[in-house]
């Protein structure tokens, strides 16, 4: 059964509040900041219209009153990775205080108001404590420990140190997050509880300690602690967690985050209210547009003439024809919501079927021309049918030899084959976790290649009508990617090392064809049997290698008549480039010498070779001739921010549950997990704050190495240079007194050479001194020679030298 294809409209933009984060009090206790769509803004505690005091495109985070009420210290985005702000309280024009590469987030503030504190990735290590005073400078060292978040105490601090995610529910171990209470370098632990402590919070209030704890039921609630005593728990909140919180300088109101919502909470009597508050500006960007989808290409298909070609854009189908080494006559085929990908032409060049992500499902569809003598890419308007497999996942398709019968990959990767003509769909085994496939000649058999020890994978041959799949690798390497030519003696695939050896490999069939020689094996390949017929005695042992290059887990590409393949290998600079060999392992040679990184590697019996590189274009080369030229195409579409959020969320609810290792979720009722988040990602119309939302989902399975980031914005201002030197932050006279040195760093080098002990006077002609950010002169310096002005022992003299990335200066330390 055949339906058609129904455009997706979702519009479930809430117009209401959703997803508050980071919210802060002010001293008096009258008034919040929070994040809202990326911006900062205010409100009465009470509730009501809300005012946004940090409107614009970049993104704002972890706003913070001063003590005295005076001032906002927040981070933003709109010079990079992220840098510390203050403005007036009241509104207007913030200032910039740190200007490091690195992303500096804001934790809080001096008790006098006079400096910030942040957490930064600089020099002496990673999420250090540092603080910057309002009227500028270098920042200096407050706790050289790695932290997550702290609050100042009347005699130290508290800090917050472990290794899980924020979002992780449930954790209890040596990993999870703890409070430590001190200064410098004496801490003590605030409690032996293994579950995790976050958010640490002060308050003067019976000199407690507040933070975040799950209770008895698995919901995240807020305790208080004082010196010597037990925890108390202070929330009985259900249905939800309670994160981001933040108590006024006062220590007589917290505001925090519940499920989306924003809420108060009173000391000493803990009572807790939400505060219901009212948008009052529209959204400062258009919630539809249109944009131009081509310039990176996710993947492509060419028939087997040659002439017709189906590409993907951003998840959007379109087909053309190749004329003279471009692409003409682009038709769309499916554009919207849902993803499209894997098109694979049919045999005879008249259907593209491919697969089509919606609503939590992946379903096959095919196009063909509303007029049956037509071809597809001569095409006005395509028709699409979405194929009735039976199947709710069904991706990676290719079609038989024949036409007739579709294979795919179902949600737990086990290899199917639907018949287009009846209708009828059949399990060919019960294999899970398939990764590779492909037909014989004639559709007799499948080939495939599946992990059978950890990440290593082995090559299987099986009847396409299904039964017993035959083991024909039998090998300790990563074997991958099975191959059919059309000749029907041999099969092809990959293999690779760990410690980096990449082969092509083939295996006959016969023993016959085994011991033959070149040219009689030349004779048997123009002659194809009228059926595969497969010796499985010694199949192994019938096994050659034609080539061997440094790679790694890479896909290759051959001609229908596997004489040529063409794949990526590296070179002994670190570049990856298009490689070929032929069928008898001879004539290994390098067809692009520039760091193509080719994907999607096809290859015809011409020896074209067409490919995905680096930028994402497609490219074609050839064997003889190199890189031959572009086949650039673009074409137009139509967007919805909503739309888009309620794909990308459903794809990730559906990877979770077809690829997480355990197949009970952890006990969690997936189903439900997804009715809980969906319309909170979807109205999340910034895609951090939809990262947020998807981190709180994957929190709920409880698991290690889980998380959401990206996509990131890479036109950011020019990144800081470093030199190398952590300076004395003691330092209160003229210039900048060297501290130390980092070993191998710039200022460690012949010619450009700093000792402790050293002053920079000036970098580049800018002075620089105790009251001077060092990293603002060092703004747009990255590789570039720069001159500094330095006093060594009272002599005055110039140095060149070459700052360089704040990354590399991290891998030194």
């Amino acid at each position: 059964m055949i339906v058609l294809i129904k455009m997706l409209v979702i519009g479930l933009i809430s117009t209401g509040m959703s997803d508050i984060r980071e919210p802060s009090p002010s001293p008096d206790g009258t008034a919040v900041v929070f994040c809202f769509r990326g911006d900062i803004w205010e409100a009465s505690v009470s509730g009501g219209t809300m005012r946004c005091l940090v409107p614009g495109e970049s993104t704002e985070t972890s706003p913070c009153y001063s003590p005295d009420g005076r001032f906002i210290a927040f981070t933003s985005s709109r010079t990079g990775g992220g840098d510390v702000y203050v403005m007036d309280a009241r509104g207007g024009v913030s200032t910039r205080l740190t200007y490091h590469a690195g992303s500096d987030m804001v934790l809080c503030w001096s008790a006098d108001s006079e400096s910030v504190y942040f957490k930064s990735s600089r020099e002496g290590g990673s999420s250090w404590v540092y603080s910057i005073r309002v009227t500028g400078g270098t920042p200096s060292p407050v706790a050289r420990v790695e932290t997550e978040n702290i609050c100042l105490l009347p005699d130290g601090m508290a800090l917050e140190r472990g290794f899980t995610s924020w979002w992780r529910k449930h954790y209890s171990g040596s990993a999870s997050m703890k409070i430590w209470t001190g200064y410098g370098t004496d801490w003590e632990l605030l409690d032996a509880s293994e579950l995790d402590s976050r958010w640490p919070m002060y308050s003067a209030h019976n000199n407690e300690i507040l933070f975040i704890r799950e209770d008895s039921d698995g919901h995240a609630a807020l305790w208080s602690m004082q010196a010597g005593e037990e925890p108390q728990q202070r929330t009985f909140l259900t249905d939800g967690d309670i994160t981001f919180p933040s108590i006024n300088s006062t220590g007589g109101t917290v505001a925090f985050e519940f499920n989306g919502g924003l809420y108060s909470l009173n000391v000493p009597d803990w009572s807790v209210t939400e505060i219901q508050l009212i948008p009052a500006s529209d959204f400062p960007f258009p919630l539809e547009y249109g944009e131009s989808v081509g310039f990176a290409t996710d993947c492509f298909d060419i028939d087997s003439s040659g002439t017709q070609i189906a590409m993907v854009g951003t998840g959007d189908l379109f087909a053309g024809t190749i004329e003279d080494g471009s692409i003409e006559n682009i038709v769309q085929i499916y554009s919207g919501a849902w993803r499209a990908r894997d098109p694979v032409w049919s045999p005879d060049g008249m259907t593209v079927v491919f697969s089509l992500e919606h609503d939590g499902e992946v379903q096959l569809a095919r196009s063909f021309a509303e007029n049956p003598d037509s071809l597809l890419a001569n095409s006005t308007f395509p028709e699409t049918d979405i194929l009735s497999t039976g199947s709710d996942v069904a991706f990676k398709p290719e079609w038989s030899p024949d036409g007739e019968r579709i294979s795919y990959l179902d949600r737990n990767s086990r290899l199917h084959v639907f018949n287009v003509i009846t209708g009828h769909d059949i399990t060919v085994c019960d294999t899970p976790d398939i990764i590779h496939h492909s037909w014989s000649p004639g559709g007799r058999w499948l080939a495939f290649s599946v992990p059978v020890l950890a990440h290593r994978e082995e090559i299987f041959i099986v009847p396409s009508g299904g039964g017993e799949p035959h083991n024909i690798s039998r090998h300790p390497n990563d074997d991958f990617q099975p191959f059919w030519p059309e000749d029907g003696r041999r099969i092809l695939y990959a293999s690779r090392t760990d410690d980096g050896d990449y082969s092509i490999k083939q295996v006959w069939f016969s023993r016959d064809a085994w011991d033959s020689d070149a040219d009689e094996r030349e004779e048997l390949l123009d002659q194809p049997p009228a059926a595969v017929d497969i010796e499985w005695e010694g199949l192994q042992r019938r096994t050659e290698t034609l080539c061997t290059v440094e790679g790694y887990y890479d896909f290759y590409g051959a001609s229908p008549d596997g004489r040529i393949i063409a794949f990526p290998g590296w070179d002994d600079k670190g570049l990856m480039d298009l490689w070929t060999v032929d069928w008898k392992g001879e004539s290994l040679q390098r067809v692009t010498h520039s760091g193509e990184y080719p994907e999607d590697i096809l290859v015809n019996n011409e020896g074209d070779i067409y490919y995905i590189s680096l930028s994402g274009s497609i490219r074609k080369a050839s064997t003889g001739a190199g890189v031959s030229g572009t086949l650039g195409w673009h074409m137009p579409v139509w967007r919805s921010i909503s739309e888009i959020q309620a794909q990308k969320f459903d794809e990730a609810w559906r990877l979770l549950r077809d690829n997480f290792y355990d197949p009970q979720m952890h006990e969690v009722d997936w189903d439900s997990i997804r009715v809980m988040y969906r319309e909170r990602a979807v109205s999340s119309v910034i895609n951090e704050d939809f990262n947020d939302v998807v981190r709180r989902m994957l929190g709920e399975l409880s698991a290690s190495h889980l998380g959401i980031y990206g996509p990131w914005d890479f036109d950011a201002a020019p990144a800081s240079g470093s030199i190398g030197i952590i300076p004395d932050y003691s330092w209160t006279g003229s210039g900048i007194l060297v501290d130390s040195v980092i070993p191998y760093s710039p200022a460690d080098l012949e010619g450009s050479r700093l000792y402790p002990g050293d002053v920079i006077i000036s970098v580049h002609g800018m002075d620089v001194g105790p009251e001077d950010n060092l990293y603002r002169a060092l703004l747009q310096r990255r590789d570039l020679i720069t001159r500094l002005r330095v006093n060594r022992s009272g002599d005055l003299f110039d140095i060149d030298i070459e700052p360089v990335s704040v990354w590399s200066i991290r891998r030194l330390v």
